[in-house]
């Protein structure tokens, strides 16, 4: 762990210390998987599809990745926040 256990806790995060779920995102995570890089990472190249399929993918990549983004950044700073109080 990164912070003190009560840091979690006060942000009200479980105690299996699941920060957040994500659905599969239409086929990106066995792409991700075979690639060795996060969904988010995934390059054109990676996805291995063209047209509209392609499009599509990198549409769920960059959802994938703004929720991704959104949810790191809010517990980074509510944690942040709540140790400076710890203290």
């Amino acid at each position: 762990m990164l912070f003190p256990p009560e840091a979690y806790i006060k942000v009200g995060i479980p105690d299996d210390f699941c920060l957040l779920e994500l659905k599969d995102f239409q086929g990106l995570l066995p792409k991700a998987h075979d690639a060795g890089v996060p969904v988010f990472a995934l390059t054109t190249e990676q996805l291995t599809e063209q047209g509209t399929v392609l499009e599509g993918l990198e549409q769920n990549r960059s959802k994938f990745y703004e929720v991704f983004k959104h949810r790191s950044y809010a517990l980074t700073d509510e944690i942040s926040f709540n140790i400076k109080q710890l203290h």
